[in-house]
């Protein structure tokens, strides 16, 4: 029965219904609702978010808002990150409404419409437009107002706490279309502009020297809603000079910076372009995209460590330290990328996306309990720390309830019914509207060097499309339209235009090759051996008849142990083959496997040693496995060809670390054991010791110097991978080798 009165009291409160709202704000996107993903990894996070976001609390997640209101809360706030409450509600309403759109799931609406009228009765208890869930709000915010700063410096950062909120509600109606959440937004912004209307330039300053989030972006879309220039004026002179002067005038002073203080900030420039196109905004916004983009960013798209950009000089602690990229600067660079796309759609943009949603943002949630992530460590080996529902309140817990809720916001843009452009390549299906088409991409990139296309039309239409070359693609890189080449001489980061009319059924076949080359070879033959223990006595190929063998699931260690056991005249489906992950030695010493194939004989050998388990192994290449390099440096083609004097200097260095290591090689130990990672992965000295005695013979030979590679042993390798399937056809050796002069 309450559940009915509650659901009738939300109808006639907000039932009115903005059916393009996001259409409104950023002209150039889809609705989410008109984008469907498929069957993949995006499609999977989605889902499990969705999932995750219905296991909140959400009376909890309302408290601070109707305590700070005078209400009685209907149940006790979250602990944790106590004082800055009500962060990750506000994140919460935006969230739900960002997986409605992407998925109509009704719960999530549902959820939504209870957190809005609980909040709009705060905002009506308030009395003067505002809702938040700042500890003291009324006081704190009084203070403020009359430009007394101490009680507001000293508080867990208010103006970046309501900004989630305003963010969140602003989303209701954005993405949702939920018409008295754009009321509720607008009510707190006039509220919003009360505490500094008054303030001098330099007592805005002074405010803006404590982080404040995106208020600057959440001015300009009030403008933007309403056409009103006291919102405008009110974004630029939110815009803290410190960083955006600098920036305009091309001065990097990020060095030992805040990271998420700053990201903001610039997104809110790009939106005051979008209204205005004010000069100074955009020379800001491009020059600090830029330099955190180039020059700040890691290889998965993400920045700082502990927080913070660090200094050229310190780049090291980026592998030193456990605090690596932060989800949320990631999640606000996405955004910032997306505006200024908007802007000027430069595929530079989309490069950046692609690579920063693909290997940081789609990582940060766990695939199995959807958990979300703080810091991304750059440090080898190391470990991440996953969330817990309705228990960590980390400010990367409120983006990453959203973040795996737009993954199909920028698939996609368009102008118009005359322009599209594909910009990433997910598996994806579009409804354009305002063609009356259906564009579907089936793809499992980047497990699959291309994607496909198909165009539904009920009637044929002219329009052009755009198709992202990648920076990373190489000149095998093709867009057939029905078998007609469109791609021929297109450049890495560029769109390729295809301008036709287009018909039911046309089909677009993207071929998008992923070459990276060999450099230099590490170990001149392989670590990997089938392992036992040894009471199973298995000491060659012809005693795996009849036993159960582990592997990691891989089709290379399918192969090598077929191989081996016809090697030796006997019937390769006389062995099990099971998948135990990475559970290579404990399967042996559970007796779930007799013996393992994928274990290294460096590593798995002397730690089974010292834990008292005496082993059997044999190696792949004594039983028709060709000899082949166990590791190797790769580069890709365009660093091959373009910057062939760094790979130099690199494989010089790596060289002269080698023969240190021969030359010391308990000295390289003991800078091994200082370094290690002691507290969640000791090292053992003997294993290591003993490690170190067995690789170093195999980096060289008489006839094989260190780094040395040659294309018959490729050409070996590539034909046995032919005869077992693991390739459909023999790949010439000058794909796989780059022999750099150093």
């Amino acid at each position: 029965m309450k559940r009915i009165t509650i659901f009738l009291i939300l109808i006639l409160s907000f039932g009115r219904i903005a059916a393009n709202a996001q259409d409104r704000l950023y002209h150039n996107t889809f609705n989410l609702r008109d984008v469907e993903l498929l069957d993949g990894p995006f499609k999977h996070a989605l889902d499990l978010n969705v999932k995750v976001l219905l296991e909140y609390d959400t009376d909890r997640l309302l408290a601070p808002f109707l305590k700070e209101a005078g209400l009685t809360p209907k149940a006790p706030h979250f602990p944790n990150w106590e004082g800055l409450d009500g962060h990750i509600g506000g994140h919460y309403v935006g969230a739900l409404a960002i997986h409605y759109a992407a998925t109509g799931n009704q719960e999530c609406y549902d959820r939504l419409l209870y957190m809005l009228s609980e909040l709009k009765r705060a905002q009506d208890a308030n009395g003067d437009g505002y809702i938040g869930g700042v500890p003291n709000s009324k006081t704190l915010w009084g203070e403020l107002k009359k430009g007394n700063m101490d009680l507001y410096r000293r508080a867990w950062v208010p103006w970046y706490n309501v900004h989630k909120l305003y963010a969140g509600i602003r989303d209701a109606w954005q993405y949702a279309g939920i018409e008295e959440a754009k009321d509720m937004f607008l009510k707190m912004c006039d509220w919003g502009m009360t505490i500094f209307q008054d303030f001098t330039d330099e007592q805005m300053e002074q405010m803006c020297n404590t982080e404040f989030g995106g208020m600057n972006e959440i001015f300009a879309d009030a403008y933007q809603m309403t056409g009103d220039i006291k919102y405008l004026n009110a974004s630029k002179r939110f815009c803290h000079h410190q960083l955006l002067d600098a920036m305009a005038s091309h001065i990097d002073n990020l060095d030992n910076k805040h990271a998420n203080t700053q990201v903001p900030k610039a997104v809110g420039y790009a939106r005051v372009v979008q209204q205005d196109g004010d000069p100074v905004f955009r020379e800001a916004a491009e020059f600090f995209w830029d330099r955190v983009s180039n020059y700040r960013s890691v290889v998965i798209g993400g920045n700082s460590r502990s927080e913070h950009f660090p200094a050229k000089e310190d780049y090291i602690s980026y592998i030193e330290h456990r605090e690596g990229p932060e989800s949320c600067n990631t999640h606000n660079m996405l955004k910032l990328t997306e505006f200024l796309f908007a802007i000027d759609p430069d595929a530079k943009y989309a490069d950046f996306y692609e690579k920063a949603m693909y290997n940081h943002i789609l990582s940060t949630q766990h695939p199995e309990h959807g958990g979300y992530v703080y810091f991304t460590s750059m440090r080898p080996a190391h470990y991440r720390v996953y969330s817990t529902v309705n228990n960590g309140m980390w400010c990367c817990v409120g983006t990453g309830m959203e973040n795996h809720g737009k993954y199909g916001e920028f698939i996609y843009t368009h102008d118009g019914a005359s322009e599209l452009r594909v910009n990433l390549f997910v598996a994806s299906r579009l409804n354009w509207k305002e063609n009356k088409a259906t564009i579907t991409q089936e793809t499992n990139f980047p497990y699959e060097e291309g994607s496909k296309i198909t165009v539904n039309l009920k009637k044929s239409k002219k329009f052009k499309m755009f198709i992202r070359c990648p920076e990373w693609t190489d000149a095998g890189y093709s867009i057939k339209v029905n078998g007609q080449e469109y791609a021929a001489g297109a450049t890495p980061q560029s769109y390729v235009e295809i301008d036709r009319k287009w018909k039911n059924g046309d089909v677009v076949e993207i071929s998008l090759p992923m070459k990276v080359k060999s450099i230099g070879a590490v170990v001149q033959s392989p670590l990997n051996i089938i392992l036992s223990l040894k009471d199973k006595n298995i000491n060659s190929p012809k005693d795996l008849i009849g036993k159960t063998v582990g592997y990691s699931g891989n089709a290379l260690g399918e192969a090598f142990v077929k191989t081996m056991v016809s090697y030796v005249g006997e019937d390769p489906d006389a062995v099990n083959l099971i998948n135990v992950g990475f559970e290579l030695m404990s399967s042996m010493t559970t007796d779930n496997v007799d013996a393992t194939i994928g274990c290294i004989v460096n590593h798995e050998v002397p730690q089974m040693e010292e834990e008292g388990f005496d082993v059997n192994y044999f190696m792949v290449t004594d039983y028709g496995i060709p000899n082949y390099y166990e590791a190797v440096f790769l580069a890709n083609n365009e660093m091959i060809e373009n910057e062939p004097e760094v790979l130099a200097g690199f494989l010089r260095a790596a060289a002269k670390g080698f023969e240190d290591f021969k030359a010391d090689p308990d000295g390289c130990l003991e800078i091994l054991l200082e370094n290690q990672n002691e507290e969640n992965f000791p090292l053992s000295r003997t294993v290591e010791q003993k490690s170190c005695e067995i690789l170093l013979p195999l980096m060289e030979s008489a006839d094989a110097p260190f780094l040395s590679q040659t294309d018959e042993n490729w050409q070996e390798n590539i034909n046995w991978m032919v005869e077992n399937g693991l390739i459909e056809q023999p790949i010439p050796v000058s794909d796989v080798v780059a022999q750099i002069d150093w």
